[in-house]
């Protein structure tokens, strides 16, 4: 393994024309105002857009905060980074510009994984853009509309181009993901939460998640890690998931629910040792839940991913050989990725041909002319609202292996642990996730928009 690692660095140093790509950011001018991007509908973009820290349009706007290989913002000082050095002060300026010019912010944070980066036309950037534009017509639909905003959290997870060279760089990304997520990157995160805190409760400030919400908040965040991004992710927020599931028993109010890091947490085939999550693990599965909460942490691996199911315990086994462990669970912990550890995992998403009869008048969007989208959106939704409902009708407490019907296709079950627990670990199949990139199909966004969606219908307690 380390031969290889040895030999990709050799050839990218010696012979640049393998294809190899530079170690500089993409997103490096601040123009003012920002460009309108509204018009972009690929990857074909122009102008000022290429290279612009934020794209504006009509119904989202977008922002770009960069790490290099260390895990830090480019160095004001190198030639070619413009004014990348100031992306996350940007950013969180232009928030709290956002948060006093609308009556909300709809807020979804993407940290992207291996072969991508931040160029106008990558693939994770194509589809961001498309589920920013999807959650606009979400909040066009609702009473009090929110502005939608994402930010697009980068790296060099794409090194080179050409093969083999590509296919060998899973490890040596890894490595480069391990720098990025001990980086700048964990300030990005708790400066969000800090921002989602003084929004929606500047009386009590960081307190301000600690018991759960009344009505619509202003601001509500979701975070999302694929591949080495849900490494990043994970490592920048798994000390705060570990506190929340702990300060209810050392605090002495042992009912108190788990207190939330943004309003939710997903990761999507990531791409890390089990043995990072196994503290949470344990923690999640030892404490009584005293009522149902919408989860806070959600993880789904398909069993077909052959990037976290073949290559990563594969560079693990040669990358552990001089390790030791104390348990046959740390061993295979060690090796694989956390959705591939059946001990580990908390429910299944599979394919329902059916749908639920509550989601009577629900339509994939795909399926309906675009000036008749936001009006079939907001039938979605009440449909969805009306199949929530019927799930959780009466409970506060949620059985063993329970079985949730969504609109649009998914089903989700619980196989084991406590049914109420708000950690999950969830296993897919090619179904729903047909490859390790495979993270914008439509059954798993439609599944997530009303995951999500449960954080404010049922925060805490099922009414």
């Amino acid at each position: 393994m380390k031969t290889h690692l040895g030999l990709v660095v050799a050839v990218c140093f010696v012979l640049p024309l393998v294809g190899c790509t530079p170690a500089l950011p993409y997103r490096t001018s601040l123009p003012t105002p920002p460009p309108d991007c509204s018009q972009i509908t690929s990857g074909a973009v122009s102008g000022p857009c290429q290279n612009s820290i934020r794209e504006r349009t009509d119904s989202y706007d977008l922002f770009f905060v960069e790490f290099d290989d260390q895990g830090l913002l480019y160095p004001e000082d190198k030639d070619g980074v413009g004014v990348a050095w100031q992306q996350i002060d940007h950013v969180m300026k232009q928030l709290r510009e956002l948060g006093s010019t609308h009556k909300g912010i709809s807020l979804f944070v993407f940290v992207h994984g291996w072969k991508h980066n931040a160029a106008p036309d990558d693939d994770n950037v194509i589809g961001f853009r498309s589920m920013l534009h999807s959650a606009s017509l979400v909040e066009q639909s609702s009473q009090i509309p929110h502005r939608v905003v994402g930010i697009f959290v980068s790296w060099r997870g794409l090194s080179a181009k050409v093969e083999p060279f590509l296919e060998l760089s899973f490890w040596d990304r890894k490595f480069t993901a391990q720098h990025v997520a001990a980086g700048s990157a964990r300030a990005l995160f708790s400066r969000l939460k800090g921002f989602q805190c003084s929004q929606n409760d500047p009386l009590k400030g960081e307190a301000c998640r600690a018991k759960g919400i009344s009505g619509r908040p202003k601001v509500r965040v979701i975070l999302i890690g694929h591949s080495f991004g849900g490494l990043i992710l994970f490592n920048a927020i798994s000390e705060s998931l570990v506190e929340s599931l702990t300060y209810a028993e050392d605090s002495g109010n042992e009912e108190a629910p788990a207190r939330r890091f943004g309003d939710m947490i997903v990761l999507l085939n990531p791409a890390f040792e089990a043995t990072r999550f196994t503290p949470l693990h344990r923690i999640a599965i030892q404490r009584k839940y005293a009522q149902y909460q919408a989860p806070i942490f959600v993880s789904i691996t398909s069993t077909a991913d052959w990037a976290t199911g073949k290559a990563f315990p594969l560079g693990r086994f040669f990358n552990t050989l001089f390790e030791t462990t104390a348990s046959p669970e740390e061993s295979k912990a060690n090796n694989n990725t956390i959705g591939h550890m059946p001990l580990y995992i908390t429910h299944k998403l599979s394919l329902n041909k059916e749908e639920p009869s509550a989601c009577a008048g629900w339509k994939y969007l795909s399926t309906v002319k675009p000036e008749d989208q936001p009006q079939q959106m907001r039938l979605n939704l009440s449909a969805e609202t009306t199949n929530s409902s019927a799930f959780f009708a009466g409970k506060t407490l949620l059985p063993e292996h329970w079985v949730r019907p969504f609109c649009g296709g998914a089903v989700l079950t619980h196989t084991q642990y406590d049914p109420n627990s708000p950690i999950w670990n969830v296993e897919t199949d090619k179904d729903i996730v047909s490859s390790h990139d495979d993270i914008s199909g439509p059954v798993l966004t439609n599944f997530l928009r009303q995951l999500y969606h449960d954080s404010v219908l049922f925060p805490l307690a099922v009414p």
